[in-house]
């Protein structure tokens, strides 16, 4: 079999979807087959889906999600314990198909809305539904509203979402984090802003390789804290953020607070060094 040519079977079906063709290639055949063997929590299984109650409460609850975080796909006709590849006959394809998209985007609020697709695998077609990281956090069942409908994935397991953890999801549906919050206190003064400086710049200046990089540093300025969000200006005067608060006096506010950095590799954010500093 040449590699990258159309090998599975046709799917058509009259009406609106006339005509419509979906084959996959060696490829694709062998990325469903890494699925199905997932382990890490970005699939989930089902082996009928909508007609089934218990199933489709579940991959309601987990389409949140998975919207709630980093996406994921809901793969529908194969069984969950076994991971047994169940499929279904042709002339359920594409209605199955639209009762999934459907559900999913009547049920949940904000709107998802799944990619569908189909595939054919050990020579049975099963269904995909691939869900996308939401922009507009929190996502939750309207029938059981937010308190109770905001779900989350831990341990690649759906959850209920704590209260704190819904507060975080808000935040992060309007691209604020906890960090750059601004805390309830006076204005920074010169002094410890030139205090802070001084330490990120020993901080620095211990951490460089060579001397050549060590003539280049300077001194971090309060505009710079700025526009890091670890300083709020109003006013001519600076005040503070978390961030400031972890930076200077973590124990005051935050008496179990660390700080994790991760080393990205090359220019992107598509590698990560596995050095985790924890300060």
């Amino acid at each position: 079999m040449n590699p990258g040519k159309p090998h599975l079977g046709e799917c058509k079906k009259g009406g609106r979807n006339a005509g419509v063709t979906v084959s996959a290639t060696d490829g694709e055949t062998a990325s469903m087959s890494e699925a199905v063997n997932d382990r890490d929590g970005a699939c989930e299984f089902y082996a009928s889906g909508p007609g089934n109650p218990a199933e489709t409460e579940q991959y309601l609850r987990t389409a949140v999600a998975f919207a709630n975080a980093s996406g994921g796909k809901l793969i529908f006709g194969v069984d969950n314990g076994s991971r047994k590849v169940i499929g279904f006959p042709d002339d359920e394809i594409f209605p199955k198909m639209d009762a999934i998209k459907s559900s999913i985007f009547e049920a949940c609020e904000p709107a998802v809305v799944p990619v569908m697709a189909f595939k054919e695998l050990d020579g049975k077609k099963i269904l995909t539904a691939a869900i996308r990281p939401g922009m507009a956090k929190p996502y939750f069942l309207k029938k059981h509203g937010t308190v109770s409908g905001t779900f989350i994935r831990m341990a690649g397991v759906t959850r209920e979402a704590s209260q704190s953890i819904i507060y975080e999801l808000r935040l992060e549906g309007k691209s604020i984090s906890f960090d750059t919050m601004q805390v309830q206190d006076e204005a920074v003064s010169p002094e410890e802003i030139a205090w802070l400086s001084a330490r990120m710049y020993q901080q620095a200046w211990d951490h460089c390789p060579s001397a050549e990089q060590k003539r280049n540093l300077k001194r971090v300025t309060a505009n710079e804290l700025a526009s890091w969000k670890i300083l709020f200006p109003f006013q001519g005067q600076y005040y503070p953020t978390n961030a400031w608060k972890l930076l200077t006096d973590p124990e005051e506010l935050f008496p179990e607070a660390i700080i994790q950095m991760a080393l990205f590799e090359g220019s992107t954010r598509a590698g990560v060094d596995k050095k985790l500093w924890f300060l």
